[in-house]
């Protein structure tokens, strides 16, 4: 059908597990990290257009609630005294079919880039 558009609205709190290897070198400092990431779903809605009709329907009950994948990533962080500063990039890859309902094999996937500054607690 022309003028046919689906798109899916995904929301997941995910929380990372991540391995960090920093390489050794002075005030910069390099890194590579890799580890599973879990995500538990807090919104699904389907947006369409069908001609001149368009909606938004909630899909929640079709999409999986839990969701694993991988994640690897690398950065650079500069230390500034007792602070240091960082940037970092994310690769995200799930290994769940996010679609209860059809057997498509739809996983999502994405970029992640971070900066920051980091600051001790305490002493």
């Amino acid at each position: 059908m022309d003028g046919a558009k689906v798109e899916s609205k995904l929301a997941y709190l995910e929380i990372p597990l991540m391995l960090k290897f920093a390489f050794t070198a002075n005030d910069i400092k390099p890194y590579i990290m890799a580890g599973p990431t879990f995500g538990y779903n807090l919104s699904s809605k389907v947006k369409y257009t069908l001609g001149d009709t368009s909606g938004e329907e909630d899909n929640k009950d079709d999409t999986k609630s839990i969701e694993v994948g991988l994640d690897f990533g690398a950065g650079v962080s500069l230390s500034m005294g007792n602070n240091s500063i960082f940037v970092e990039a994310r690769y995200a890859l799930s290994l769940t079919d996010i679609y209860e309902a059809t057997h498509s094999d739809t996983k999502t996937k994405g970029i992640q880039i971070f900066a920051g500054i980091t600051f001790p607690l305490g002493k």
